[in-house]
């Protein structure tokens, strides 16, 4: 499990430092991430002006949560001090998932003493003033107490210092992957936005991004320079992209989405034996049967077509009945998209098959022969039985059988044989001694 964690500013801002947070092992539903913004992030060093210091924190599933520990130190030039006061060192996150602190500007600098330079972005000249860094590092007996702090950073700025206008920002986003279908996830991307104009294809600008708010057409938000979003149903959406830049200044831009029906399940099975009998296993895979794109099969359900039925990508079933059976199989994708098919099934008796041989051994004796006899598919024979003819009989028998007669005459041999599933067949001949 990776916690990430992020930064966003509003105002103008000195240069944002942001640590990735390592890797935890831990079920993934207890992934946290945190945000830290200060609004504004550019006052006046006269003891007086202050900003809104606030923690941000969500779980994995993007709520809210609550409880989560920080501790709030101030940093000047990467080495602790408390330089200007902070109302709170140590903050709590509320139900919101957030957690707040005011931190106020020291006095001002004495006249003629030094003020510093500090650049509000990479792309900046350093400007007059001091630039004080809000670390925030979670605290507390959890896995996420500990791992590194993440911060942000407030211009100071001198009294009687105009600092220059801040640029408008420009709004621009990528859609992925496309064509949208719905109940598939979609990709936004706004990394191709700038903190000020575009020129020549390029971002040159001194201001730097530091919100990202999305509105997807459907009554679902997101922030985030890129976020992901499902829609529930086909239709045409409205895509709204909100940047707001350490100046303070906001630009939006819209794409029209338009999201298609998400496809329906392919269901297909196949069985084995493809001639079954009556009591024999049957089974039944629907291991061929298919998701949509971006879709996950996640039930299988049987109608036997005998009043029975079952659920599962495999299944066995017997018929204690031969005739002609309509299996349905019903497959559900994890949008509950379904998709059906059905394939006939034809079930025999599974009698076995008697045969008889009689051969004369000499005199009044005989041979049945009846090893040409056989079960059906999954059976054996379990018993043969035979009645001479004569008032006699043998059963069970062998599949052999001698038989010495009393007297000379013509008989009529009746074979049975039964298999391991009580199915009789039966097969005469006649035979005359001596």
């Amino acid at each position: 499990m990776t916690l990430g964690a992020g930064l966003a500013l509003a105002g103008a801002a000195c240069t944002v430092n942001s640590t990735d947070v390592p890797s935890l092992t831990g079920p993934s539903e207890m992934a946290l991430s945190f945000l830290v913004n200060a609004t504004p992030d550019s006052i006046t060093q006269d003891g007086v002006s202050q900003s809104s210091i606030v923690v941000t924190v969500k779980n994995a599933s993007g709520q809210a949560a609550a409880g989560v520990a920080f501790r709030l130190d101030m940093l000047v030039g990467g080495t602790p001090v408390d330089y200007g006061r902070l109302s709170g060192k140590t903050v709590v996150t509320g139900s919101d998932g957030r957690a707040t602190a005011v931190y106020t500007a020291p006095p001002p600098v004495a006249a003629g003493g030094d003020t510093g330079y500090c650049s509000p972005s990479i792309f900046s000249p350093y400007l007059p003033g001091t630039c004080v860094t809000i670390s925030a590092t979670p605290i507390g007996t959890g896995f996420f107490a500990g791992v590194n702090s993440q911060t942000v950073e407030i211009h100071l700025v001198p009294l009687g210092v105009i600092l220059p206008p801040a640029d408008t920002p420009t709004a621009s986003f990528v859609v992925t992957p496309t064509p949208v279908i719905a109940n598939v996830a979609t990709n936004f991307d706004a990394s191709s936005s700038c903190g000020g104009q575009v020129t020549n294809g390029s971002c040159s600008s001194g201001n730097v991004i530091v919100s990202y708010q999305w509105g997807f057409g459907d009554g679902a938000t997101a922030t985030g320079k890129g976020t992901s979003h499902v829609f529930t149903s086909a239709g045409t959406y409205t895509v709204s992209l909100t940047v707001t830049n350490d100046g303070g200044k906001s630009a939006s831009s819209t794409q029209s989405v338009s999201v298609g029906a998400s496809a329906s399940p392919s269901a297909n099975f196949v069985f084995s034996p493809s001639s079954p009998v009556v009591n024999q296993q049957i089974q039944f895979n629907a291991a061929t049967s298919q998701a949509a794109p971006g879709r996950t099969l996640v039930r299988w359900d049987w109608n036997w077509g005998d009043g029975e039925s079952g659920t599962g990508q495999t299944q066995d079933h017997d018929y204690t009945a031969a005739g002609i059976y309509n299996v349905v199989l019903t497959v559900f994708d994890d949008t509950g998209n379904r998709g059906t098919v059905t394939r006939t099934v034809t079930v025999g008796a599974g009698n076995p098959v008697a045969s008889l041989v009689v051969s004369k051994t000499g005199g009044l004796s005989i041979s049945a022969d009846a090893r040409g006899s056989s079960a059906a598919s999954g059976a054996t024979i379990a018993t043969y039985s035979y009645s001479w003819g004569d008032t006699t009989s043998t059963s069970p028998g062998l599949s052999v059988q001698p038989k010495i007669y009393g007297a000379g005459g013509t008989y009529t041999i009746t074979l049975t044989v039964v298999d391991n599933f009580g199915r009789a067949s039966t097969a005469n001949q006649n035979v005359t001694v001596p």
